[in-house]
């Protein structure tokens, strides 16, 4: 097996550190036309002539203050562009690549298996994503949340009816696999989405989609107890 190749995603350290240094520069253009202006009320107090003030200083004034607004302007103009940048990334990158996209700015650490699928960590479970350029669709998968031994057949029993009951009340398909080897059976989750760039809110479709494969196990487990419930009340 191919050991499986971790991404990890850093952003905004370089912007970070650029406006650290532009607003330095700002800083220090305030400190130099706080000494410019004394300088200049200086020599207006010796010449006993404020024009030689306003020769001097209101120019300098201007063109520190044009700067500043020249530089939050900028600053604006970066943001909305980067904001348009992500957009125009979503728009025009393919199935697998806005995927990559939207698990970076839902911060989800994800890596890929021997088959090139997607797998994430989601609030302490593992997902499996598989995503094709030929597909607007992604197939997510919850394999393995449930197992259970073969040998004990009232509780397979059980966990078949709890399987088919969930597949009735949830939008999600829930299925169980057998391991003959072990003697156990698996339950899993699987949800099929529609998965293109004219979807908005793409970061939390993706996180709604997950949470509700994680209610699955919730409304799993209670239709568990209650036929276990209505087992024993019968047996009664």
């Amino acid at each position: 097996m191919e050991c499986p190749h971790f991404c990890s995603y850093k952003g905004g350290d370089e912007e970070d550190g650029e406006d650290s240094q532009k607003i330095g520069i700002v800083y220090a253009s305030f400190c130099i036309l706080y000494v410019y202006i004394g300088f200049a009320i200086g020599l207006a107090r010796y010449f006993k002539d404020m024009r030689i003030y306003y020769v001097f200083a209101i120019p300098v004034i201007i063109l520190i203050v044009l700067s500043v607004v020249r530089y939050i302007k900028k600053r604006k103009e970066r943001k909305q562009m980067g904001t348009i940048e992500t957009k125009t990334i979503k728009s025009g990158r393919d199935t697998r690549t806005l995927l990559q996209v939207t698990l970076r700015e839902l911060n989800l650490p994800y890596e890929f298996d021997e088959e090139q699928n997607f797998i994430v960590t989601y609030q302490g479970e593992t997902f499996r994503i598989l995503a094709n350029n030929d597909s607007a669709y992604i197939h997510i998968q919850d394999l393995w949340w449930y197992d259970a031994s073969l040998t004990d057949i009232d509780n397979l029993s059980l966990v078949h009816r709890a399987v088919n009951d969930c597949n009735i009340r949830d939008t999600n398909r829930i299925v169980y696999t057998y391991n003959r080897e072990e003697q156990r059976i698996g339950i899993h989750t699987l949800c099929d989405i529609l998965w293109i760039s004219q979807i908005p809110n793409a970061e939390q479709y993706l996180q709604a989609t997950m949470n509700s494969m994680l209610r699955s196990h919730h409304m799993f487990f209670r239709l568990m107890e209650d036929l276990r419930r209505e087992e024993h009340e019968r047996r009664r």
